[in-house]
């Protein structure tokens, strides 16, 4: 028995895909969280998601991207680089579902301000008093929100959700491998077991302007388990 199969998740065994968002306005400027708009260069990624769409099979037939509550009219609103990403991408903003499950980790007061680096520096109660979220939490939060959405698709719906970096990490991690780094506009497929316990297959999708890419997410393994990311305190 392999590693990964000792680390069980309550997840529909239904395959799917996760898009990055293309860069934005504050990735340019290495800040975290916040609802900035893509970048002219993040734009442009949005087209090469649209060619890997076209060819991705099992072809994607329903659609999802993060939400978050809107300063102003107080409802839920598609987070901006996500829905950008995926209008892009081919889809109008109508074919998109809204779940706010699916956001980028909480900043608190450092929200859209704050870089990874200095977020790297503070110790776990800086962080807490802050009002930024663990890993932990946004990991729970993520799973939940994935999990309910895989168990109201049908058995021919194919999803794919327009997401964050982050938000790919912690379900990457759940399933049992090391976190990734995913490019802006990085597209993710996600294979069921095929049986109950039985280890999921990962794979980076990319289209070279010729051909699509499959590539395989390997577990890294230290001692015979498997690496993954820390799991308490608040991480970087």
């Amino acid at each position: 028995m392999s590693a990964l199969s000792r680390l069980p998740v309550d997840l529909p065994r239904h395959r799917f895909y996760m898009v990055r968002h293309g860069e934005s306005l504050l990735n340019l400027t290495e800040k975290i969280g916040g609802d900035p708009t893509l970048s002219s260069f993040g734009t442009m990624q949005g087209f090469n998601v649209r060619n890997i769409l076209q060819r991705a099979y099992p072809q994607p037939n329903k659609f999802f991207c993060s939400g978050m509550e809107s300063d102003e009219s107080k409802r839920m609103e598609p987070v901006l680089r996500t829905m950008e990403t995926a209008c892009m991408a081919g889809l109008r903003e109508e074919d998109l579902i809204v779940v706010p499950g699916l956001r980028e980790r909480a900043m608190g007061k450092f929200e859209g301000i704050i870089t990874r680096r200095t977020l790297g520096g503070m110790t776990d109660r800086e962080a807490e008093e802050a009002g930024i979220q663990s890993y932990p939490a946004h990991e729970r939060q993520v799973m939940q929100a994935l999990r309910e959405q895989l168990e109201y698709c049908a058995e021919g719906d194919v999803p794919m959700f327009f997401v964050h970096h982050g938000t790919i990490n912690r379900v990457i991690n759940a399933l049992g491998y090391p976190k990734q780094e995913i490019p802006n506009a990085g597209v993710i497929r996600f294979d069921p077991p095929a049986r109950p316990g039985g280890e999921w297959h990962i794979a980076h999708l990319q289209w070279d302007g010729r051909r699509m890419q499959e590539i395989p997410v390997i577990p890294v393994q230290e001692n015979g388990e498997v690496m993954r990311e820390r799991k308490s305190g608040m991480g970087v």
